[in-house]
C-alpha cells in the first residue's frame, strides 16, 4: 500500500529501476524499525512501566534457557534485549521515534553520546564498544541471571550481596558462639571456686568439731581419773 502510494506521487519517475528501489528500501527501513515495538508487542506511546512489564514477559518466553533444544530463541532473545535496551532509555526512544516518524533507518551513533564515569576511554571506549553496546550487554546479562535465578532459585534475584550477608551470618554466628562459650567459661570457673571454697570450709568446720569432741573426752577422762 504504501509502496503504491510512493509510486503514484513519483509520477515520471516511478518506473526507473532505481526509483523503484528506493521505494522498497524506504518500505523495508519503516518495517524493520517498527520491529522494535512489535517485538515487545507494545502500543507506541507506551509507558516506561507498560515495556517494562512487557519485556520481562517476552524474555521470559523466548529466554534460552526455556528450551535449550531451539536455538531461535537465543536470537529472538538477543532482538528483545535489543529493542529493550532502546526503548528503556528516553534518549534513545526519542530519537528512535523520530526515526520512525522521518522513515530514516536508526541506528545507535544517531544518538549523541554522553561521556559516563565507567569509560575511561571516552564514548565507544577502547575496543569499539559504545554505551549502547555496553548497556545492552549489562541489561542481556543482567537479566539472563535474573531469570536464571528465579528458575534455580525459586524466584531469588542475582544479587552479588547474596555472599557479604553469608560472610557477615557466619561471623555474627562466630562471634555469638564465642561469646555463649566465655560465659559458660566462666560460670563454670566461678561454680567450680565457690564449690571448692564450700568444701574446704566444710572440712575446716569438721576438723574442728573433731578436735572439740576429742578434747572434751580428754578432760572428762582426766576429771575421773582426779575424782578416783
Amino acid at each position: 500500500m504504501m509502496q503504491k502510494a510512493l509510486l503514484e506521487l513519483l509520477g515520471p519517475c516511478r518506473g526507473c529501476s532505481f526509483t523503484r528501489q528506493a521505494v522498497r528500501n524506504f518500505s523495508t527501513s519503516r518495517n524493520t524499525l517498527a520491529n522494535y515495538y512489535e517485538l515487545l508487542q507494545v502500543q507506541r506511546d507506551a509507558s516506561p512501566a507498560e515495556i517494562k512489564a512487557a519485556f520481562f514477559k517476552m524474555s521470559k518466553k523466548y529466554h534460552p534457557d526455556s528450551n535449550p533444544n531451539n536455538p531461535e530463541l537465543h536470537k529472538q532473545f538477543v532482538q528483545l534485549n535489543e529493542a529493550y535496551s532502546i526503548l528503556s532509555k528516553s534518549l534513545a526512544r526519542k530519537h528512535y521515534d523520530q526515526s520512525l516518524r522521518m522513515g530514516t533507518k536508526f541506528q545507535t551513533t544517531n544518538v549523541p553520546p554522553r561521556p559516563r564515569p565507567d569509560y575511561p576511554f571516552g564514548p565507544g571506549g577502547s575496543h569499539g564498544h559504545g554505551p549502547f553496546e555496553q548497556g545492552r550487554s549489562q541489561s542481556q546479562n543482567y537479566y539472563y541471571y535474573d531469570f536464571k535465578a528465579a528458575r534455580e532459585g525459586g524466584g531469588k534475584r542475582y544479587s552479588g550481596s547474596t555472599s557479604h550477608a553469608k560472610m557477615m551470618a557466619v561471623c555474627l554466628s562466630v562471634l555469638g558462639g564465642g561469646y555463649l562459650l566465655t560465659i559458660f567459661v566462666y560460670i563454670f570457673v566461678v561454680k567450680g571456686f565457690v564449690y571448692s571454697q564450700v568444701l574446704e570450709q566444710d572440712r575446716q568446720a569438721r576438723l574442728a568439731y573433731a578436735m572439740a569432741k576429742e578434747n572434751a573426752s580428754y578432760k572428762r577422762f582426766r576429771l575421773e581419773d582426779i575424782q578416783a
